[in-house]
């Protein structure tokens, strides 16, 4: 087979994995808005919707570093989230 052929659906994958990289972010980020303790149903349901998508990729991730992120008081899985999505996005031709 060609790889010619197959390309457009590497590009398409590669989109979706940084979309998704995208919607990390946007969870990471709009995390920071509750810190303060705004109870703004608009953020909570944004909230919501990010970690229903997100949460089954972050899970396992922060079950293996809970012994890091204990002592660090940090949770650092989405920054080995998007590390590792990011070498996905570079190992797909295209």
């Amino acid at each position: 087979m060609d790889i010619e052929a197959v390309l457009p659906i590497f590009r398409l994958v590669r989109l979706a994995v940084q979309a998704y990289q995208g919607l990390i972010i946007a969870s990471v980020l709009l995390s920071w808005f509750t810190l303060g303790g705004s109870g703004h149903p608009s953020i909570y349901r944004a909230q919501e919707f990010l970690h229903r998508v997100t949460d089954p990729f972050m899970a396992p991730i922060r079950q293996v570093l809970m012994p890091l992120t204990m002592r660090i008081g940090l949770d650092v899985s989405p920054i080995i989230a998007l590390f590792f999505l990011s070498f996905i996005i570079n190992w797909l031709p295209g």
